[in-house]
């Protein structure tokens, strides 16, 4: 995978231009407006690449808004 440029603190982008797909990898629990702001970044990528398949990783992500602090 490639480092893609619109990555965030709490979420990891990488195109995969072979495959045509755009893969999005949270790496911690986020807040209600952290994971708005990291679907906006994958949108941008999203349309930066001209890429409609993304690949979402949301194992490490829990939204602490509704679960309290980790």
């Amino acid at each position: 995978m490639f480092p893609d440029q619109f990555s965030t603190p709490s979420l990891h982008t990488a195109h995969r231009p072979d495959l045509g797909q755009l893969t999005g990898r949270w790496l911690r629990s986020v807040t209600e407006a952290e994971l708005h702001a990291d679907y906006g970044a994958l949108r941008q990528a999203a349309l930066h690449h001209g890429c409609g398949h993304w690949l979402i990783d949301a194992r490490r992500r829990t939204n602490r808004s509704l679960n309290g602090p980790e």
